[in-house]
């Protein structure tokens, strides 16, 4: 996904295979979070600190919430049949997956945004040498500013600089907020990443997989 990744052969139709896979997505962060973050204090290659006991206790009671409102209650309360349950259950996961992947992917991997990870005398991965701010605009994409259509079906998602810069600030102003970090970043001639619609959006984030996948050459940096 980012020339410092090791290149396989296998990457060479991943713009084909990838995206059918997305859905997926859903299902793999619910049991991701268990297996890697709480079991293993991992999030990929990035080591999570100490949890607590009470994040402990949330997340199994998190859990078990939602086990029972999408399986029990429809099963045990509703009386809706296994063979009309489970088919159910994996659309509506498939539907989210692909929803949260195609939100997030076109607005983080893509031809319009930069990467961002320095090598070391070692060969290993160091501090970035870039302001954060900065950082955040640089390697983000926006699209479709002023529909309102896009704006609420991502969430305001679309506006994915804002929510990097201000993640602490409702959704319900990024548009408002957008045009002046815009101005901000015409002022300090910053590049503001931001296409025209989702359809651009999209086609910048696959044309960067076939980009990736056809590479074919040793990475400058390496990550497992």
């Amino acid at each position: 996904l980012i020339p410092q990744q090791i290149w396989k052969s296998l990457y060479r139709l991943q713009h084909l295979y990838l995206p059918p896979l997305y859905g997926i997505l859903a299902l793999k962060s619910r049991v991701q979070d268990v297996m890697e973050v709480f079991a293993a204090h991992r999030n990929g290659p990035i080591r999570v600190n100490p949890i607590s006991l009470q994040d402990v206790l949330r997340q199994f009671g998190s859990k078990m919430f939602y086990a029972f409102y999408r399986l029990a209650v429809p099963y045990m309360v509703l009386g809706v049949p296994l063979h009309q349950l489970v088919p159910l259950f994996f659309v509506t996961e498939f539907v989210t997956g692909y929803w949260l992947a195609f939100n997030f992917q076109v607005s983080h991997i893509s031809r319009d945004v930069e990467y961002f990870v320095k090598e070391g005398a070692d060969g290993q991965a160091t501090l970035i040498d870039e302001e954060w701010a900065k950082l955040q605009v640089k390697t983000s994409v926006d699209y479709s500013h002023g529909s309102w259509w896009n704006t609420f079906f991502s969430g305001a998602l679309n506006y994915q600089t804002v929510h990097h810069l201000f993640p602490s600030v409702s959704q319900y102003h990024y548009p408002s907020i957008a045009p002046i970090v815009l101005d901000i970043c015409m002022k300090y001639n910053v590049k503001y990443n931001c296409l025209p619609t989702f359809s651009s959006a999209f086609s910048a984030h696959i044309n960067h997989l076939r980009d990736m996948g056809i590479q074919g050459k040793a990475a400058p940096l390496k990550l497992e």
